[in-house]
């Protein structure tokens, strides 16, 4: 998504950007400053190690991600520990009432198209389901009766 901003830059010419863009010796440049420039939180938290200017271990899977904001300039003054690009990350998080879904990603050869050099679609059948819910924590009668206090949220997939 870093790509797509005005002002970004892959510094790593023919390589596609890691997950959270700074990882695997794969930068990013924001403005033209130094890809050590730029700043990743999770959640309102710093996720960089600071030693070496790159990425910290949360990783979050897309489907965990509610909002993404990737600041370039002009920004407020809380965001002014780095000069680069600022890039905010949120987690879902649950709410007063209990919301779900379920997946289903399936992958098999009937989509799929031939390669030219093949007389045949190479077999493949894969589904991944998965599933997730979120919404309040509450003990009927003794804690959060209002459903406004404590929240959770939870996701799981599973390769067939």
């Amino acid at each position: 998504m870093a790509s797509l901003v005005p002002g970004i830059n892959n510094m790593s010419a023919g390589k596609q950007l890691s997950r959270v863009g700074l990882s695997n010796g794969i930068v990013i440049s924001s403005n033209g400053l130094y890809a050590n420039k730029n700043l990743i939180m999770v959640d309102g938290l710093f996720n960089m190690n600071f030693g070496c200017q790159c990425a910290g271990n949360a990783n979050p899977e897309m489907d965990t991600i509610s909002e993404v904001h990737i600041l370039t300039n002009n920004y407020s003054a809380r965001y002014g520990y780095a000069g680069g690009a600022q890039i905010l990350v949120e987690i879902k998080s649950g709410g007063s009432q209990f919301h779900g879904e379920a997946n289903d990603l399936v992958r098999n050869d009937a989509f799929d198209a031939r390669n030219f050099f093949s007389p045949k679609v190479p077999k493949l059948d894969q589904n991944i389901f998965g599933y997730d819910i979120g919404g309040p924590l509450y003990i009927p009668g003794k804690y959060n009766t209002n459903k406004n206090k404590t929240f959770f949220w939870a996701q799981h997939w599973q390769l067939i």
